[in-house]
């Protein structure tokens, strides 16, 4: 199986779409800010067709599996 880890750049794009400003001010480690960003990754992710769904689910089980994380970069 081959990965592509391009396609969970997607369910950032709420983040991507922010001003500086507004990055600066959104905390991650707030539980508001992180509802609001699954939220948001969530109604991006429903848009997809099932194969890149599929895409996305393999990318996250890839990086959630025992991999070592400086690999990825």
């Amino acid at each position: 199986m081959q990965i592509n880890l391009n396609y969970l750049r997607r369910l950032y794009d709420f983040l991507f779409g922010m001003t500086d400003e507004a990055l600066e001010d959104f905390d991650i480690n707030s539980i508001d800010r992180r509802k609001l960003l699954l939220k948001e990754m969530e109604a991006t992710f429903a848009r997809f067709w099932p194969i890149s769904r599929s895409n996305i689910v393999d990318g996250l089980e890839f990086i959630l599996s025992d991999v070592n994380n400086n690999e990825l970069w």
